[in-house]
């Protein structure tokens, strides 16, 4: 007798098409407190646990199935990293509330055992040895201890204690198992021109499996990158998105499902898309392994050294990616069927090789850039000789036109890139003149440093004055600073002042990683984080906070920054709030309107 009260993922009637009428999934639905959610084999962004249950008031508890006893420790060993992995995965990235004092309580995870004999499982035996180490960390029972209720309270007492958590955590975990609320996404198509090199890539007719594009700031680079998932995804290909940049996840997915569902107007249940940063994916596929621990260890040790910078340059740029190439699929073994690369400027050659280690025969790459934007002096690694390498050979495609910026900003923006970006490095945004009458307020304020923060919050405040829009509100404001110090001091004066803020700073590394991961656009408050957290973004009012431009590497983070503001039908505005010298000339140009 089914439970028709309980949630299910899938449905009821989908999972009867699925499971057996004997299996496991229907007695703990007998079994179990009515208030744990079942979430049968869910995506979980490329994770793929076999169930995950949900409840409010007991927590989180992951399951990994081992229904043979063929090569056995082999597979225990797989699915006991494979349960950390994404236990780590879920403390780090989907529900980070989850973690301090509640998180062992909270997070639970248990290996389930069909059809073999208990004198072959040997949990305890086996976690005694270092390689079987992570199994401490995990529950292991028999399904035979389903059959009573009695004996899984014995095995496992925590399904049925209530601990009354937080329901925080919990809508955490449901934004990873289901599809987003769209309320937190723009419930609009993307504007996409037909006969456009953009929808050329995005349906691929002409089946290319290799592509590289460039284009400056607002070339459609990210809306490509969306659509072109989302179409993969109606035809149940696996496809990863993944980035440099933590906080651009986020929005990548928002605009993946903003075409989903209102441009294709599918309603798929679990689009197996993954979203992911590369250092992110290089955890997930490693991060069991004893090479990838030590590998940190010794930078920990060697922190105060004079040769930190050049160790950690060997790490993640030799080491990691090797690392990834050679042992990435001991863990996770999924291959994909297209991988987009966004921000690839910020990438390098062996990156992208390690990730092409992953990819189907006949799936396809596309690696977007923008070199003007290579705030980590990425570019001089992209030679002929590692383009052919990695599989390009010829031009890229090239995106000109930049359907972003106003008209007013995109001349200012080129203007910026011709002064102060070398030639090679230049891709020059034009502009778009459909766009030519939407206004973008521009205001330049020059000050000395000890007036940076306090003038900083006036003109966050007189914003709305500025822009000339009665239906302007504050909390479409986004602050952009290239210091996390005085970004901490704008947040504290702003919430001193009763302006709700959402940022990205904190003193704790873990606690900062975790605001960066849930920084959304739509959350009605102030907006403010740093330059490098914002690329890739975009907004309609933007204030950059700008205290240091010591050396031409500055440069490509500045015009990154400006170039985050959107046309807007009712006008835009860029305020840019800065101390520093080397820029004041260039800034009495935005005088002449």
């Amino acid at each position: 007798m089914l439970n028709q009260q309980r949630y299910f993922s899938p449905s009821i009637d989908d999972l009867k098409k699925r499971v057996e009428s004997n299996d496991f999934l229907w007695i703990l639905d007998r079994v179990l407190p009515i208030d744990w959610e079942f979430y049968y084999k869910p995506f979980l962004n490329g994770n793929s646990p076999d169930l995950v249950l949900l409840s409010p008031g007991r927590g989180i508890v992951i399951m990994q199935f081992c229904f043979n006893n063929i090569d056995f420790d082999n597979l225990l060993k797989r699915q006991s990293d494979k349960l950390s992995a994404i236990k780590r995965e879920i403390r780090e990235l989907y529900c980070p509330r989850i973690g301090g004092q509640y998180m062992y309580s909270n997070l639970k995870s248990i290996l389930v055992f069909n059809k073999i004999k208990k004198e072959d499982i040997r949990l305890n035996e086996l976690r005694k040895r270092k390689e079987f180490e992570g199994l401490k960390y995990h529950e292991g029972i028999n399904t035979n201890d389903f059959l009573k209720q009695e004996n899984l309270k014995k095995e496992c007492p925590f399904l049925f204690q209530e601990r009354r958590i937080s329901k925080y955590f919990a809508q955490d975990m449901r934004n990873w198992l289901v599809d987003p609320d769209f309320s937190a996404v723009e419930q609009k198509p993307l504007e996409i021109k037909p006969n456009t090199k953009q929808n050329d890539v995005i349906k691929n007719k002409t089946g290319v499996r290799s592509r590289r594009i460039t284009g400056p700031a607002g070339s459609g680079k990210s809306l490509v990158i969306a659509a072109r998932a989302a179409e993969l995804a109606i035809l149940d290909k696996n496809v990863l998105i993944i980035t440099y940049n933590i906080t651009l996840i986020n929005y990548l997915k928002g605009l993946f499902f903003r075409y989903l569902r209102f441009n294709l107007q599918s309603r798929i249940q679990t689009p197996k898309v993954t979203f992911i940063h590369y250092h992110g994916l290089c955890k997930r596929r490693l991060g069991h392994l004893e090479q990838y621990k030590e590998m940190w260890k010794l930078t920990k040790e060697d922190c105060n050294s004079d040769n930190e910078d050049s160790r950690m340059r060997s790490i993640l740029d030799e080491k990691l990616p090797n690392l990834l190439i050679e042992k990435g699929d001991t863990c996770f073994s999924e291959i994909y069927d297209a991988i987009l690369v966004d921000e690839g400027q910020d990438f390098i050659p062996i990156w992208w090789a390690s990730l092409l280690k992953f990819k189907t025969d006949t799936g396809e790459a596309l690696l977007c850039a923008d070199n003007t934007q290579d705030i980590y002096d990425k570019s001089g690694s992209w030679t002929n000789l590692t383009l052919g390498l990695a599989g390009f050979s010829g031009t890229p495609m090239k995106f000109d036109i930049s359907y972003r910026m106003p008209p007013r900003l995109t001349k200012h923006a080129a203007d910026f890139a011709t002064k102060f970006i070398s030639l090679n490095l230049r891709d020059l945004p034009k502009s778009d003149k459909q766009y030519e009458l939407y206004d973008c307020e521009m205001s330049w304020v020059q000050v000395s440093p000890n007036n940076l923060e306090i003038k900083a919050v006036e003109e966050i405040k007189n914003l709305a004055l500025k822009i000339k829009d009665p239906k302007y509100s504050i909390p479409d404001t986004t602050v952009i600073v290239d210091d996390s110090a005085i970004g901490m001091k704008l947040v504290e004066k702003l919430e001193s002042l009763k302006f709700s803020v959402a940022h990205t700073f904190d003193k704790e590394h873990e606690r900062s990683r975790y605001l960066k991961e849930t920084f959304f656009m739509s959350n009605a408050t102030i907006k403010i984080t740093t330059l490098h957290s914002f690329k890739g973004w975009e907004t309609r009012a933007l204030v950059m906070v700008i205290a240091h431009m010591n050396n031409k590497k500055k440069y490509p983070v500045f015009y990154s920054g400006m170039t985050r503001v959107k046309w807007h039908a009712n006008g835009s505005i860029l305020v840019v709030v800065t101390s520093v010298p080397e820029i004041a000339e260039y800034g009495k140009t935005w005088g002449n309107k």
